[in-house]
């Protein structure tokens, strides 16, 4: 399923080179071949910023942008069909068929990239690299050895900063095709959330609940998750990323899972929390029912010119009053031994999106999608709950955009029925 045209992909370049000023560079590489041992390969991902601004999925590319004097560069450089490779992995596509996706005029094969970069680069002032933020202990990857390399071969480049500074304030703002793809990426996850209500029962493992759910975005058109699947019972429910999933589910457990298919590289992002027998009853019916109040309250709350930090706030201190009112904290102080996280992310080509951005609490502005996702962990009653929903953030308000994914006592129990 292809929902963007040229004109999308053709848009978001022209917003990007308007952030430039003369002796700028932009490189955007594609995602590298990941293997999981030896020469099995991880089903391929690409690499976010890159599929933002080409449209294209497949790998050992390169975008460029640059601006030197007033004169515009902008090309794709991308590896030639080989018919021997093309046996074993694969026909690639063209130069010609890349100009139909995305509306560039320069697409060249990568025998021609290295003279076009030595001549934009050594008259480059400023480079945007994009690349993955990682630790200082961490050992330096591909493209921080290329960075390394490209500072010693070009002195004359005064500054190298991430290109993701240029690149995650487009990628904020979802344009309808975006908006659109997530919510079929949703329509995915709901069917998931459904098939595994429907077929969960005390006696199955954890990891036969994941495949129910993942049998379910792969026959509706989803060609892999847009994460690990989450699927956690009983105390497992109590880690916020468990996915080992290797345990049986006990009677009276409830299952949380945090889940979300892939559409046309956007991800979904929804948690649900049942009971295994298909009945909450008790304090974990009381536990549940006052979440779900304070998750509609939270959703309701969001609205253009608010901040992601104001959401926080209102979050912790509902969910205090909550646990207080259970007699499992005295004071608000004790809150995070039992919700430890953010209520929220941005949500995109990245499940957690543009995490630059994300990290500073943004104002919310119309166009944003972020996840609302309040939880409480109380790992000494073996209770984990997370209810999680995306939301448009719209002109005057919200849209719960997985607002049609049962998450109602009665319409979960009824589903679990038959």
């Amino acid at each position: 399923m292809e929902l963007f045209n040229k004109s999308e992909f053709n848009e978001r370049r022209k917003k990007l080179y308007k952030k430039l000023s003369s002796g700028d560079i932009v490189i955007v590489p594609s995602a590298p071949t990941r293997y999981k041992s030896g020469t099995v390969e991880y089903l391929y991902k690409q690499d976010s910023n890159f599929y933002y601004l080409t449209g294209i999925n497949e790998e050992n590319c390169t975008f460029v942008m640059a601006k030197i004097g007033i004169k515009k560069y902008e090309a794709l450089f991308i590896e030639e069909n080989n018919p021997n490779i093309e046996t074993w992995t694969g026909r690639r596509l063209s130069a010609d068929e890349v100009k139909d996706i995305n509306g560039m005029e320069s697409v060249f094969y990568n025998d021609k990239c290295e003279d076009y970069m030595n001549s934009l680069l050594a008259n480059g002032e400023t480079l945007y690299y994009s690349y993955k933020q990682t630790g200082m202990n961490s050992p330096l990857d591909e493209d921080m050895n290329r960075i390394e390399s490209l500072r010693k071969h070009f002195p004359n480049l005064t500054y190298i900063k991430n290109a993701n500074q240029l690149i995650f304030p487009l990628r904020t703002i979802k344009s309808p095709s975006e908006v659109k793809a997530m919510e079929k990426a949703i329509e995915y996850t709901a069917e998931g959330v459904l098939n595994v209500l429907r077929k969960a029962k005390p006696g199955m493992f954890e990891y036969q609940l994941r495949a129910e759910i993942e049998y379910e975005f792969l026959r509706n058109g989803s060609r892999q998750p847009g994460f690990n699947t989450i699927v956690a019972s009983g105390k497992n429910a109590a880690v916020l990323h468990y996915v080992s999933m290797k345990d049986v589910v006990k009677k009276n457990d409830l299952i949380l899972i945090d889940i979300g298919a892939d559409c046309c590289n956007y991800s979904a992002d929804i948690s649900r929390t049942f009971p295994s027998s298909g009945k909450f009853t008790g304090k974990k019916r009381d536990l549940y029912a006052a979440l779900l109040d304070i998750q509609k309250t939270l959703i309701q709350f969001v609205k253009p010119g608010r901040s992601m930090r104001e959401v926080d706030e209102k979050t912790i201190k509902l969910i205090s009053k909550m646990l207080k009112s259970f007699k499992y904290i005295k004071d608000e102080s004790g809150y995070f031994k039992y919700y430890p996280h953010s209520v929220g992310h941005m949500l995109g080509l990245d499940t957690h999106d543009v995490q630059g951005i994300q990290r500073k609490k943004p104002v919310l502005k119309e166009g944003m999608v972020v996840t609302i996702e309040p939880g409480v962990y109380i790992k000494e009653d073996s209770i984990g709950i997370r209810i999680e929903d995306d939301i448009l953030v719209t002109k005057k308000g919200r849209r719960n955009l997985s607002a049609d994914i049962p998450k109602e006592i009665d319409a979960i129990e009824d589903i679990m029925e038959g």
